[in-house]
């Protein structure tokens, strides 16, 4: 990554699809057919993007399958990795934090309890509590 003043870019390496790419189009044809892991390695990835992200006092703030970027090959030759993407909306949180400053992304997507309070989430608004 590099910096210039008050914003931080990241380049990643190209990713071939995103995750909202599996779903269906209306006349029934996947947008994206290529390998994919399994459901299960698939959440595991997603879940251990997420710890990172807020082990870094850092809350994404738009979960949504359009942020997953689909690698292929980054980890090994048939290796497949999901990686979260659009940081756009990442707040920084402090350790003593429980309350987020803002809520964003898309309500489709938001958690049930940020959807409820639009504001004053907490950390753990990334991760669904059904």
């Amino acid at each position: 990554f590099f910096l210039l003043p008050f914003k931080r870019y990241y380049a990643f390496e190209w990713c071939g699809a995103s995750l909202d790419q599996l779903f269906l189009k209306a006349d029934g044809t996947r947008k994206y057919n290529g390998p994919m892991p399994h459901h299960i390695d698939i959440s595991l990835q997603l879940a251990s993007g997420l710890e990172y992200i807020h082990s870094r006092n850092l809350v994404h703030g738009n979960i949504k399958p359009e942020n997953v970027l689909i690698s292929a090959g980054s980890a090994g030759q048939d290796e497949i990795t999901l990686k979260w993407a659009n940081s756009g909306l990442t707040r920084y949180a402090s350790k003593r934090a429980k309350i987020t400053s803002q809520v964003g992304g898309n309500n489709a997507w938001l958690a049930p309890e940020l959807l409820l309070l639009k504001l004053g989430g907490n950390l753990h608004g990334n991760k669904y509590q059904g």
